[in-house]
């Protein structure tokens, strides 16, 4: 596997720029303060094609996608995540999917009443700017430090319909993890989502931050493509803003 410092200090920099740029914080909190059924409508000033509109530089990378976390305690309790949908269901589309899970299942600790209080206003540019950037390069550091990247080789070295078992055995397992070494920072933590663009993920890292709001978890996604071992990384890490469907 070939990681580079670089290649994280790029991202880590594209992606504070337009998630702290004033236009998409603007419509992001109107999107934080909006009813759950009224999310997703709104979300689409924060489309690529409508920030290019409004004259916002947006990078080839960004997309803008719903999405909904799991609980990593739940995760043995819904079995191996089927690619592309909510884990525990059997659903072939993602959403389809969608509410498969038991509601105490859902990840609430980024946005609704799980989570921890949110500021009466966003931070300046400034400060969002950095402390996305940040989160991106703490991502960084456990994703490049020596234990947790044996155990990325351990997952990829296996065919990809077995890469959903090790997920749910070994990356979802503190004892596991613990068993070769691996430490979990504190205001982080490995766990599943679902995007509801159907695209193969295998799991996430994500960083808690209370500077960033409107954003409160940055994470680093990985997938199941054969074509991320033909270039020699491990993860799509593409910008994505994950809108919460729950609540």
């Amino acid at each position: 596997m070939n990681y580079t410092r670089e290649y994280f200090v790029n991202l880590a920099t594209e992606l504070s720029e337009i998630a702290s740029h004033s236009h998409v914080v603007s419509e992001m909190v109107k999107v934080r303060e909006a009813p759950d059924h009224e999310r997703i409508s709104l979300a689409t000033a924060v489309y690529p094609e409508e920030l290019e509109k409004a004259g916002v530089d947006v990078p080839s990378t960004f997309r803008v996608a719903p999405r909904t976390f799991e609980k990593p305690d739940h995760a043995v309790s819904n079995g191996p995540q089927n690619l592309g949908v909510e884990p525990g269901s059997e659903e072939k589309r993602a959403w389809s999917s969608y509410g498969s899970m038991d509601v105490d299942a859902y990840d609430r600790s980024a946005w609704g009443a799980e989570s921890e209080p949110l500021p009466d206003a966003p931070e300046d540019t400034d400060v969002i700017r950095n402390t996305v950037y940040g989160a991106v390069i703490k991502i960084a550091d456990f994703v490049l430090d020596s234990a947790f990247n044996c155990v990325i080789g351990e997952l990829y070295s296996l065919p990809e319909d077995d890469r959903p078992q090790f997920v749910l055995d070994v990356l979802l397992n503190s004892a596991e993890l613990s068993e070769r070494g691996v430490v979990v920072p504190e205001r982080m933590s490995i766990q599943r989502s679902t995007f509801y663009d159907g695209r193969p993920t295998l799991f996430c890292i994500a960083q808690k931050e209370n500077l960033a709001y409107p954003w409160r978890k940055i994470t680093i996604t990985f997938d199941n493509l054969s074509d991320v071992i033909k270039r020699n990384e491990t993860a799509r890490f593409d910008n994505v803003i994950p809108l919460s469907l729950q609540s």
